[in-house]
């Protein structure tokens, strides 16, 4: 037996009706065509107890756009903002909020990423350094928990669209 996503007993009734029917062979004396034994049981309700429990974090997307070797500060909650927390209708994990835990240091272009932390070791906001001259898209990943018993965590992707701006011409 396996519920459909997300349904517990918080939220349906899960009960199966089970009756047996015997193959009309008796067990004490020869199989007689004419005569089946036709026995079948009481029916039976069985209430199934299906557990709710905190599924991990979904998270969104989060697209940037920014100029080439610019530097620039983003908000952990701008990150989170499309981010959703495990579906579930538990009371215990009803209204959960969600936490940047993780980010990557480095990004796949070769960006430096720099967190800030609060006092619970959340990240609060981070630094992205493009490295010199990059044009197009750079991406690194971040991990979002929620407060939900167990805490659970996701993984997702922050990406910056680097535009490519005309520099100073040298000498």
């Amino acid at each position: 037996f396996q519920t459909a996503l997300n349904v517990n007993a918080a939220n349906a009734d899960l009960r199966v009706r089970v009756q047996l029917f015997d193959n009309g062979r008796s067990s004490t004396g020869p199989l007689d065509p004419n005569f089946p034994n036709s026995n079948a049981s009481l029916i039976k309700t069985f209430v199934i107890n299906a557990t709710p429990v905190n599924d991990s974090p979904i998270p969104n997307v989060f697209f940037l756009d920014s100029d080439e070797d610019r530097r620039i500060t983003i908000q952990a909650a701008d990150v989170l903002l499309g981010d959703l927390p495990g579906p579930t209708s538990d009371e215990n994990n009803g209204s959960q909020s969600l936490k940047m835990t993780q980010i990557e240091r480095t990004s796949r272009g070769g960006g430096t990423i720099i967190p800030t932390f609060d006092a619970f070791n959340n990240i609060v906001s981070f630094e992205y350094l493009p490295p010199s001259n990059l044009v197009g898209p750079d991406t690194f990943l971040y991990v979002v928990t929620d407060n939900g018993i167990p805490a659970r965590s996701g993984t997702g992707t922050i990406t910056i669209g680097l535009r490519g701006v005309t520099d100073p011409p040298q000498f």
